[in-house]
């Protein structure tokens, strides 16, 4: 009897002790320098990516029930033909891994992360892209820059729960149509527990306007090999409700899809402006819907070859005269713009100035041509 009364003992105490080193190990975070880590770790990345790869601070492992590899500065290189030196560049990075599914050969990462991440995008007149996947075979470098199919193997067995970037400025240069976008997110979270769908958070401003999506996808590993991916999303634009649905497939880097768009009370005239086709526009809608068929491999093509219905309702468009500096309003029902492959602006208008009933029908130059200004 005694010996049954020690062994219980000797078992609670194993228990007790046991949670009390888990508990310590998921609050406490013990960091270990990691100096002697960077170089194979650069070797490793620069090995996969074709990048030459720099960090431009310290590394170190943080050691708790989820270790964590921790670096400052991490950045990614552009080849000399770019005009951005870094592809890409991150803060503090973290990358956390779960150790019970290596014990069963699985590498599960609990969390990957950065802060202040930069993002350069830039595609060429010839087509090809800085982004495109450069991977190594045999010790020679592979490039699918040239517009070859990019192929990537994921494995089955890599799992990463949650993606997150923080303060995240990106710039997208089209050689070809002669622009460059340049924007900033607040926030990119991307969680994949379910392993077989995305959930995607988005948050950030355009001209101090704040906006939130908040979306479900397939998973990104469709679009890389080829698969139909699937989008739904929903959020707010400066507190107006709006919605996303679309369909995309990619071939050989080039995208073919639908897109669905609605957005309530939208200032056509600020948007207008703030993707810099015109300016000084007065122009409300209470609902603006957006189709598109999708098809192209860069920006300019996909403006050229893509099909858009815009679909304006119950609107306001305020004319001023350049001569006696006087306005007239023109209320709308419905304002129908069609935009094909090239061709003409194709509107068509129903509203009324004043009381007197008012029906246009508009072809105005090309999508390319404003967007190019």
């Amino acid at each position: 009897m005694k010996l049954v009364k020690l062994i219980i003992r000797i078992l609670i105490s194993l228990v007790v002790l046991v949670s009390l080193l888990i508990g310590i190990m998921m609050v406490a975070e013990v960091s270990i320098p990691l100096d002697n880590l960077r170089q194979p770790f650069i070797g490793t990345v620069e090995e996969s990516t074709g990048r030459e790869v720099k960090i431009e601070g310290d590394v170190r492992l943080t050691v708790s029930l989820f270790p964590a590899l921790v670096m400052d500065g991490l950045q990614f290189a552009n080849e000399a033909s770019w005009q951005d030196e870094i592809f890409m560049s991150l803060g503090k990075t973290r990358i956390q891994v779960s150790l019970l599914p290596l014990l069963q050969g699985e590498f599960e990462f609990k969390e990957v992360s950065a802060e202040q991440a930069v993002i350069n995008l830039e595609q060429k007149a010839d087509g090809s892209k800085n982004w495109s996947v450069v991977h190594r075979e045999d010790g020679k470098q592979v490039d699918t820059r040239a517009g070859e199919a990019d192929t990537v193997q994921i494995s089955d067995r890599v799992f990463v729960n949650k993606f997150k970037l923080v303060d995240i400025t990106f710039t997208y240069r089209d050689e070809k149509l002669g622009r460059v976008i340049t924007d900033h997110l607040d926030e990119l979270q991307i969680n994949s527990h379910d392993r077989r769908r995305l959930t995607i958070e988005l948050a950030g401003d355009i001209d101090n306007i704040p906006y939130t999506v908040k979306a479900k996808s397939d998973l990104l590993r469709n679009l890389i090999s080829g698969k139909p991916w699937n989008l739904d999303a929903e959020g707010e634009i400066g507190g107006r409700p709006l919605s996303l649905t679309g369909d995309i497939l990619i071939t050989d880097g080039s995208i073919d899809g639908n897109l669905d768009l609605q957005i309530s009370k939208v200032d056509i005239g600020g948007l207008l402006e703030f993707l810099d086709i015109t300016q000084g526009l007065e122009f409300t809608s209470e609902q603006v819907q957006v189709r598109a068929d999708l098809k192209g491999d860069s920006l300019h093509d996909i403006v050229n070859q893509s099909d858009f219905e815009f679909v304006l309702k119950d609107g306001l468009w305020k004319l001023g005269s350049h001569v006696d500096k006087r306005f007239q309003t023109i209320s709308f029902q419905n304002a129908t713009i069609y935009s094909k492959q090239s061709q003409d602006l194709d509107m068509k208008f129903s509203g009324k100035v004043g009381r007197e009933p008012l029906d246009l029908r508009l072809q105005i130059s090309p999508l390319e041509a404003f967007i190019k200004g």
